[in-house]
C-alpha cells in the first residue's frame, strides 16, 4: 500500500455498481469528480434496480464477490458498493476480499445512533421504503436502533429514473426538489430525529441542501467512503508553530 505524504494520493477505492445507465452528477459515487483520489468502478451485468432494491435477489451474491474480488485484484485498498441496498450482502462480501470493504452507507446507523441523545431517533432516507427489511438492519448491526424512514419510491423523478430505469436523461432540478421535500416531510413528522443517514447513493448530491434545511449531521456513502480513504493515507502531524500555541 502506498505511503508518505507524495504517495498517499494514489491509494484508490474500488466501487461496486448496480446496472444502471441514467446520468451521475456530481456528488454520486459514479460521478469521479465527486472524490480527489482515485476510484475504481466495477459494474455487475444484471445488478437492477428492480434485482438489487426490490427482489435483494440472493443469485446476485457470487457475482459481487467476484467483482469484490477484480477489485482488489486491481489494486483497490478498500471497496464501497453504489446501492445501500447492498447491506444484505455486507458480512459475504467483506468475508470474500483482504481489503476493508463497506457495501453501504446503512453501515454507519450504530454509530450514528451512538453519536446523538438516547431518545433520538436516526432518519433514514432510503429508495424505496417497502424494500427495507429487518435483515438489512441485522447485516449490519442495526436492527436495534430506532429509525424512522422516507421512502422516494412515489415521486416520479426518482420512481422512472432511478427505480424504473425509463430514461438515461436526469432533470437533476426536479429530482433535488423531490429529494427535499422527503427529507423534509420525514424532518416535520419526527422532530425527535437527531440525525440522518441517507441510504440511496443516487440522492448523495443533494446531502448539503438536506443538512442546510434540517440542521442535523447528515452521513452518506460518499462521507464513509472518504473517511476510509483516510483511515488508508494517515501522514504525520506537523508540529504546530509559536502561533499555534494556546
Amino acid at each position: 500500500m502506498a505511503t508518505g505524504t507524495d504517495t498517499t494520493r494514489d491509494v484508490a477505492i474500488g466501487v461496486l455498481c448496480c446496472d444502471t445507465g441514467f446520468t451521475k452528477i456530481p456528488g454520486h459515487i459514479r460521478n469521479r469528480a465527486t472524490f480527489d483520489f482515485p476510484v475504481i468502478y466495477r459494474v455487475v451485468d444484471g445488478a437492477t434496480a428492480e434485482r438489487v432494491v426490490t427482489q435483494a435477489d440472493p443469485s446476485l451474491l457470487d457475482p459481487f464477490i467476484q467483482a469484490a474480488r477484480e477489485l482488489e485484484a486491481r489494486g483497490a485498498a478498500a471497496i464501497t458498493g453504489a446501492c445501500g441496498f447492498l447491506a444484505i450482502f455486507q458480512r459475504q462480501l467483506a468475508d470474500a476480499v483482504n481489503v476493508p470493504l463497506h457495501a453501504s452507507s446503512l453501515i454507519q446507523l450504530p454509530m450514528v445512533h451512538r453519536m446523538i441523545r438516547s431518545d433520538r431517533k436516526v432518519g433514514l432516507l432510503v429508495a424505496k421504503k417497502p424494500s427495507l427489511t429487518r435483515r438489512h438492519l441485522e447485516a449490519v448491526g442495526a436492527e436495534h436502533v430506532p429509525v424512522c424512514v422516507a421512502g422516494l419510491e412515489d415521486q416520479p423523478e426518482f420512481r422512472e429514473v432511478m427505480l424504473e430505469g425509463r430514461r438515461a436523461e436526469l432533470d437533476a432540478d426536479r429530482l433535488g426538489r423531490e429529494v427535499l421535500s422527503q427529507a423534509e416531510r420525514l424532518a416535520k413528522e419526527n422532530p425527535d430525529m437527531g440525525a440522518l443517514v441517507i441510504e440511496c447513493t443516487d440522492v448523495v448530491p443533494y446531502a448539503h441542501e438536506i443538512q442546510a434545511r434540517l440542521g442535523v449531521p447528515v452521513f452518506d456513502i460518499v462521507t464513509l467512503t472518504q473517511m476510509v480513504h483516510r483511515s488508508l493515507t494517515r501522514r504525520p502531524f506537523g508540529v504546530p508553530g509559536p502561533a499555534a500555541n494556546p
